[in-house]
């Protein structure tokens, strides 16, 4: 009689579709645990309870279906984020699972039958409607808050913008020849960082060029003012000393510096062709 039971037992067992892994403790007890965890007291949903009672736990293997099933249960909530309350979870899992055993709730454990949860068809119907308008609530208050939030956003770019609008202004009071670009034409309250970033590299750039230009002017002018130093030495013959030539010297400095008929401080003039 005993061995009849064990193999009858066994057979019953083997055509199971899922395995709990939560041991000896039942699904009233789970539930009650995790729904002392949560600040409001709410139960958990029948996805939750089943990722909790058949997810491997300590990466032990369970049969094909159940770690089917909840690769399945994971993806659907990873479609479907909105699906917060209870009851949108509740049809995700039916989606899933399918059309269970009458009289059966699973997650639930024996003993609790549909009626004793969620009462008759129109009450579902009910619920379901209280969780879309609890749902469209939610979002419509989020949309508000963002719009809020960038309202405070704008409104600080702007006073920002003004704020620095007004130390250039005086920047340029106090230095009146530093070159300060125009500020609206460098930034926008409404541009982005990255756009930002990118005028203020190139108004860098072209300061850095129009300085190279104003060095490279300067070196022409003085390399074309010795030139002709060069050539009016040259043309007086008189012989370069460090003494009393300079390379900062004008031209009329350096014609008061050139000898006068044989006085010529020691130094001889260079014999000319011209008689």
């Amino acid at each position: 009689m005993v061995k009849e039971r064990s193999e009858k037992n066994k057979i019953s067992r083997a055509q199971y579709t899922f395995v709990h892994t939560t041991g000896s403790k039942t699904c009233a007890e789970i539930r009650e645990e995790e729904r002392m965890k949560n600040v409001d007291a709410k139960e958990p949903s029948r996805v939750e309870m089943f990722l909790l009672t058949h997810k491997p736990k300590d990466g032990n293997k369970t049969k094909d279906g159940t770690s089917r099933t909840v690769s399945e249960l994971e993806e659907a909530i990873t479609l479907h984020p909105e699906a917060e309350e209870s009851t949108t979870q509740d049809d995700l899992f039916s989606q899933v699972l399918g059309k269970e055993r009458p009289g059966f709730v699973c997650t639930y454990g024996k003993g609790v039958a549909p009626t004793d949860l969620w009462g008759t068809k129109s009450t579902i119907e009910i619920q379901k409607i209280i969780d879309e308008v609890k749902r469209n609530a939610r979002v419509e208050i989020q949309e508000e808050m963002q719009v809020k939030l960038q309202e405070q956003v704008e409104a600080i770019k702007t006073e920002m913008f003004t704020g620095f609008k007004t130390f250039l202004a005086q920047l340029q009071t106090c230095f009146p020849t530093v070159a300060i670009p125009e500020f609206s034409s460098m930034w926008n309250p409404n541009i982005n960082e990255r756009d930002m970033k990118d005028k203020i590299k190139s108004h860098r750039k072209k300061k850095r060029k129009e300085e190279k230009a104003q060095k490279k002017l300067v070196e022409s002018k003085s390399k074309e003012s010795k030139a002709k130093k060069a050539k009016v030495l040259k043309d007086l013959n008189v012989p370069e000393h460090p003494l009393t030539m300079s390379p900062n010297m004008t031209l009329n400095e350096l014609k008061a510096k050139t000898p006068q008929k044989g006085n010529f401080n020691g130094y001889k003039l260079k014999k000319s062709g011209k008689k």
